[in-house]
């Protein structure tokens, strides 16, 4: 079976777990059980990992790191180091945080100098963290990232976000919002769920050195994940497997709802026993015999033809997007 030594054309950034530890203390954090298993044998991402990360990441085409965490600001040597890495190799840096770090505007100007160069930052703005972190917080690191020129998102969840109404409406207007679905806090509509799933455009690395197709819950299956790719210091070299890749490819254009009808002959309706696509997609390789039954389903002719179809219509449709931004920007 082939190895691919680059990723599908849509993957062009690269997330880490660069620490387990938050002083947020969220009362709805999704990720709590997973850091507290990691700090158990691994607490922090070192620097000769984050080496082979970087390097990994050159050789198979990603443009951008994502720090993650926990909250990535809670090692700001770590993020220095890491940002150094990504410049030598021209790669960019992104980090999702909480702001629970800057808490004033000097802090928070200070801080991303420090750790920067930046690529991009996106602040966690909702109802859930709002509850641990002050909204002034936020607004330090949205103000900072403006006045030194860093690009900056607010990321926020859907039926979850009155708080960003009590944003000034400066920031409103000149911070673009990005709404994720609401998960893990409810049972989810089939319907809901049957979307593809846009985690596959972002490998994750757990643990300083083991590369998933997601960060979501079949990272718990560590080696036995039907996302796990392999190690840094591994993949230059021997590659991703095929049918790895094509299972991104799947999840991506269709979503595991469509999996989980071709494996199980299913035409599910109403309300779900799934708080998240995650869930979805940890039951789905918990059924008998679903590696195997996958990879036959995804080795079939029409399969590959339908993947290839559907990756066409996503190329072209992003192609459009990115040339309507272009020449409403000119």
């Amino acid at each position: 079976m082939p190895a691919h030594k680059v990723f599908p054309w849509f993957i062009h950034s690269l997330a880490a777990n660069l620490s387990t530890a938050c002083p947020a203390g969220c009362t709805h954090c999704l990720w709590k059980a997973r850091q507290e298993r990691i700090a158990l044998h691994h607490a922090v991402m070192t620097q000769s990992q984050m080496q082979r990360l970087v390097a990994f990441g050159k050789s198979f085409g990603i443009k951008e790191v994502v720090a993650s965490g926990g909250e990535p600001f809670s090692r700001p040597e770590a993020l220095k180091t890491l940002s150094a890495l990504c410049s030598r190799n021209l790669m960019g840096l992104h980090a999702i945080t909480s702001a629970i770090w800057a808490d004033t505007p000097q802090t928070a100007r200070t801080m991303l100098e420090k750790t920067g160069p930046w690529s991009r930052l996106a602040v966690s703005i909702d109802n859930f963290h709002q509850e641990s972190i002050p909204l002034k917080n936020c607004l330090h690191v949205l103000d900072a990232s403006r006045l030194l020129g860093i690009p900056v998102t607010i990321a926020s969840v859907e039926g979850a976000d009155d708080v960003v109404r009590e944003l000034p409406d400066k920031t409103r207007n000149e911070v673009p919002i990005v709404s994720q679905p609401l998960m893990g806090m409810r049972l989810m509509q089939w319907n809901e769920l049957d979307a593809p799933c846009i985690n596959m455009s972002v490998p994750y690395c757990e643990e300083g050195d083991a590369i998933y197709g997601c960060c979501g819950d079949l990272c718990e299956m560590r080696n036995e994940s039907p996302l796990f790719f392999g190690k840094t210091d591994e993949l230059p070299q021997k590659g991703i497997a095929e049918d790895r890749i094509t299972l991104v490819k799947y999840l991506r254009l269709f979503g595991p709802v469509s999996l989980y009808r071709e494996l199980t002959g299913e035409i599910p309706d109403g309300t779900s026993p799934f708080t998240s696509q995650c869930e979805l997609c940890t039951s789905i390789f918990t059924l008998p015999q679903a590696s195997e039954e996958t990879t036959r389903f995804l080795n079939r002719e029409q399969t590959r033809v339908r993947i290839a179809l559907a990756e066409a219509v996503l190329f072209s449709n992003t192609r459009q997007e990115v040339n309507t931004v272009n020449i409403k920007r000119s």
